[in-house]
C-alpha cells in the first residue's frame, strides 16, 4: 500500500490496541478471585463470564447509560451474585490495584511505537480508569515513547464523544485534522468517535471480524506491523 497521506499526530486507544487487555484481565481476575476465596465456580469459568459482563458494562458506559463508578461495582455484583461472603467494594478496589500492575503489551507494540516516535507525535486516548491507565503506562516500555495520554475519567468525557479528541488535539498543540489519525479496536468508540471529530481512522481487528456496522474506517489492520503500510 502506498503512503498517500502525511500524518503528524497519531492517537492510539490503549487496551486491545497497544496493551494486551485480555491477558491482564485474566491474570488480575484469577488472582483477585483466589484472594477472596470464590468457591461457587472455577476461576476460568468466572473469567469467561466476566468477559461478557465487562464488555456489556463498558458499552453502557460509552453510551452514557452508567457512570464509571457504577461500572466498577455492578460488573462484580453480577459476577459474584452467588458469593455473598465477598465484599463487592473491596473486591473492586483490589482488582483495580492488581490490574494496574499489569502492563502486558500486544505483539509489536513497542517496536512500532519506537519506529513511529521518530516521525510523529504519539498520544493515547482511553476510556479506561485513571488510576490503572497511568500506572500501567508508566510501568510499561511504551512510557518514554508516548507524548501524552487523555483519560476519559480525568477529563469527564468519554469516547465516542468528539470532544475528547478535541482535548487530545489541544494537549498536542495540533489543530490540523487532515494530519491526524485515530487507531483503535472499537468501531463504536474509536472509529466512529474519530469520524465524528473529522479525522482519519484505523481499525485494529486482530480477529479479522467482518465489519457489518455503519462505522467505516479509512484503514483496517490485524497486526500493528501493518501500520507500516501507510505510516
Amino acid at each position: 500500500m502506498k503512503k498517500t497521506k502525511k500524518y503528524e499526530l497519531i492517537l492510539f486507544d490503549a487496551d486491545d490496541t497497544l496493551f494486551d487487555y485480555k491477558a491482564s484481565e485474566e491474570i488480575t481476575l484469577k488472582a483477585t478471585l483466589a484472594k477472596y476465596k470464590a468457591q461457587k465456580n472455577d476461576h476460568h469459568s468466572y473469567y469467561l463470564r466476566y468477559k461478557q459482563i465487562n464488555h456489556q458494562m463498558w458499552q453502557k458506559f460509552s453510551q452514557n447509560q452508567i457512570t464509571l463508578q457504577e461500572l466498577r461495582t455492578t460488573r462484580y455484583e453480577i459476577l459474584l451474585a452467588q458469593e455473598p461472603h465477598i465484599n463487592i467494594v473491596d473486591f473492586s478496589e483490589d482488582y483495580v490495584k492488581k490490574f494496574a500492575e499489569c502492563s502486558h503489551l500486544l505483539e509489536n507494540a513497542w517496536e512500532i511505537c519506537s519506529y513511529l516516535k521518530q516521525n510523529y507525535k504519539i498520544g493515547i486516548v482511553t476510556n479506561g480508569i485513571t488510576y490503572t491507565q497511568k500506572i500501567r503506562l508508566k510501568n510499561s516500555a511504551l512510557y518514554p515513547l508516548i507524548d501524552f495520554m487523555i483519560i476519559a475519567e480525568e477529563v469527564g468525557i468519554s469516547k465516542p464523544n468528539p470532544k475528547i479528541f478535541e482535548i487530545a488535539c489541544q494537549k498536542a498543540g495540533h489543530q490540523n485534522k487532515n494530519t491526524i489519525i485515530m487507531i483503535g479496536d472499537s468501531l463504536e468508540c474509536d472509529i466512529q468517535g474519530g469520524i465524528d471529530f473529522g479525522i482519519d481512522t484505523c481499525w485494529m481487528n486482530p480477529e479479522k471480524t467482518k465489519n457489518a456496522t455503519k462505522h467505516k474506517p479509512n484503514y483496517e489492520i490485524s497486526n500493528l506491523k501493518e501500520l507500516l503500510n501507510f505510516l
